[in-house]
């Protein structure tokens, strides 16, 4: 009877191992896979506050996309986003830094809508995250 229960005990903690391993495998993959996520350029965003912002242009919505100082309504920056295209936009929000020094920095990239080796490989000053606006606008 006790070789029975040692035997049984030693599956027991063999069973117990394994579980363990595959939860922390299963772990592993679900912060690979939402780790992932932060650098996503999918149409609307990453949806989370990281300021940064993709938008597609299609046939039936080509659209164009403009940066305004709410401080004197002047036009910072436009693209009208060529369809088949998209527009990431992503703002270094150094809020510190912005106010110490004015202005705040974008980069930005235009990539093929869903392909791969997007980027964001150019740079330009922008009004503060308090004094800016994203405006988007329909074309025809």
């Amino acid at each position: 009877m006790s070789l029975n229960a040692s035997s049984e005990t030693a599956r027991v903690s063999q069973f117990g191992s394994t579980q363990l391993i595959a939860s922390t495998l299963l772990f592993a993959a679900c912060v690979t896979y939402f780790s992932a996520g932060c650098t996503s350029y999918e149409a609307g965003g990453a949806e989370e506050s990281l300021d940064q912002y993709t938008y597609e242009s299609t046939s039936t919505f080509p659209q164009s996309i403009s940066i305004v100082d709410t401080r004197t309504s002047d036009l910072v920056w436009a693209m009208d986003i060529p369809v088949g295209q998209q527009l990431t936009i992503k703002f270094n929000d150094d809020v510190k830094r912005s106010n110490r020094v004015g202005y705040d920095e974008m980069t930005w990239g235009l990539n093929p809508v869903g392909g791969s080796g997007r980027s964001l490989s150019n740079t330009m000053r922008v009004p503060p995250r308090s004094a800016r606006r994203i405006d988007g606008a329909l074309r025809e």
